[in-house]
């Protein structure tokens, strides 16, 4: 007999799933209970007032969105309904104007989760309640009234929106820009390098703050400091306290003494049973060694939506897992027109997956203070255009507002150490040298050391082409290492020289 996924089971039982339609949702007592809940919170947040419609209003739709929220353990922490505006209705340059809203890096986190496991912060997460409805609108914005929760006695008029509901174009940015005066008025200030990072000092205290949307993390050297930053954020708009952090941006994380790892090990489960790949046998390597990759090669896929829903959901991947970040990349070159041949170097990359759930990025205590980064070239590689690939990696064991040390760059070619070292023109290079100032400028200032690194050894070379098995799972186990020392073959000091 064949095995059911757990997905089957779910659905066979009619255990936890989202209703599929605003009519089976109110049949549902849970699930109408949530949605009463919602309207309860907006009505109370005065998010409108009703008003009789006009002909020259521009008047969006609305949707219900349902979502049952786990816990890392998989069990479920509650239902959620949210009204959602169907903001794609709203008319540019009338109804809204600015909408960007900054989005947190994923090297941010990575340097805060390295900070936290060096200096043994703890690091507390919190979720601001409702957090768009914080955002004031300075357009008028009108939206029929919610499906299923009709005023009786204004039955035909609309809503006018006092708040930032989720969907309409701008409301990101409101509520954003709500949070982010708030905590300048606060005396925090906002990183330069990263619009959705905010830092304080108080007593010399360092505390750090990342905003995504509406999760908040909060670490720094002073825990009394944390709790009455998250105080005033309770005060201000009203929170969740999630505790130490475990659950992230679909990011799992789990800390020991000194190291704190962070996975992704539901959502890549969930991609390989949508793709029913979760019990298929799995590969040494996410791409083949001597895969040839070319847009002319294998028959057009017939529906490319697939192969691009895939390779969307291994992009954000590549944020924990390093080692799948070449062939994602590769593969994404080829979004356009698909053909059988990308799909099976995209099936191999999950089985690949499907034998490495564990795996994901730790981040252990460094002991110095300093980058280090590895960088690599792939002259040409390209069999469409014959374009090169280049890739990087640093990696970050130090403060992060300061740099004690030099940082080191490896690289394995020559040519390019002695061009940013050798400060004497060459007429060959003068196409070059407006390029080479600030690389050179920085290794004749001491502020940067370029070192050479003997290709084996070059970690850079998992982002530029596909491995062999052996070199691939060395490089792949340095990499979940993010200390500045690499070890590679016993110590820094053993690559090419002191």
């Amino acid at each position: 007999m064949e095995s059911l996924s757990q997905k089957d089971i779910l659905q066979a039982l009619d255990v936890e799933t989202e209703p599929k339609s605003l009519k089976a949702a109110l049949a549902s007592p849970i699930w109408n209970a949530a949605m009463s809940t919602e309207v309860t919170a907006l009505k109370r947040k005065k998010t409108w007032v009703l008003v009789p419609p006009t002909s020259d209003m521009t008047i969006v739709h609305n949707k219900w969105v349902y979502r049952v929220k786990y816990n890392k353990d998989g069990s479920v922490d509650r239902h959620k309904a949210r009204l959602v505006a169907k903001g794609f209705q709203q008319l540019p340059g009338i109804d809204f104007f600015e909408t960007y809203s900054p989005v947190n890096k994923p090297c941010t986190i990575q340097i805060i989760f390295t900070l936290a496991a060096t200096f043994g912060w703890d690091i507390q997460q919190v979720d601001i309640n409702n957090a768009f409805l914080n955002g004031d609108h300075k357009e008028d914005v009108y939206m029929y009234q919610p499906q299923g929760f009709i005023d009786s006695e204004y039955p035909n008029h609309v809503c006018k929106l006092n708040k930032a509901i989720y969907g309409v174009r701008q409301a990101p940015r409101a509520w954003f820009y709500k949070l982010k005066s708030s905590l300048l008025q606060w005396g925090f200030q906002n990183s330069k390098s990263d619009s959705s990072l905010f830092y304080t000092r108080q007593n010399g205290h360092l505390l750090l703050l990342l905003v995504y949307v509406y999760d908040i993390l909060i670490t720094g050297e002073n825990m009394t400091h944390i709790q009455q930053v998250i105080t005033q954020l309770h005060d201000q708009f009203a929170l969740k306290k999630l505790g130490f952090v475990n659950y992230f941006l679909g990011f799992e994380v789990n800390r020991s003494t000194d190291t704190i790892t962070l996975t992704q090990q539901k959502y890549t489960r969930e991609l390989l049973n949508n793709t029913q790949l979760i019990d298929s046998k799995p590969q040494t390597t996410p791409m083949c060694s001597t895969t040839k990759l070319s847009s002319s090669v294998g028959t057009p896929m017939q529906n490319p939506t697939t192969y691009r829903s895939v390779i969307g959901a291994l992009q954000y991947l590549t944020t924990s897992r390093p080692d799948i970040a070449f062939p994602v990349n590769k593969l994404s070159q080829f979004m356009q027109s698909p053909t059988s041949e990308h799909w099976s170097a995209c099936k191999r990359n999950l089985r690949y997956l499907s034998g490495t759930l564990d795996r994901g990025l730790t981040v252990k205590a460094a002991k110095t203070l300093d980058l280090q980064g590895f960088t690599d070239a792939d002259w040409a590689g390209s069999y469409d255009d014959r374009k090169s690939t280049s890739g990087y990696c640093i990696f970050f064991g130090g403060n992060l507002l300061t740099v004690s040390n030099c940082p080191i760059l490896w690289c394995d070619n020559f040519g390019a150490g002695s061009l940013a070292s050798n400060h004497v023109f060459h007429a060959r290079t003068k196409h070059i040298e407006v390029n080479i100032h600030f690389v050179r400028d920085k290794v004749l200032a001491q502020e940067l050391d370029v070192r050479y690194v003997d290709s084996p050894n070059q970690l850079a070379d998992l982002f530029t082409k596909p491995l062999a098995a052996s070199p691939f799972l060395f490089f792949k186990d340095k990499l979940t290492l993010s200390l500045p020392q690499c070890h590679l073959r016993g110590g820094i000091g053993d690559i090419g020289g002191s």
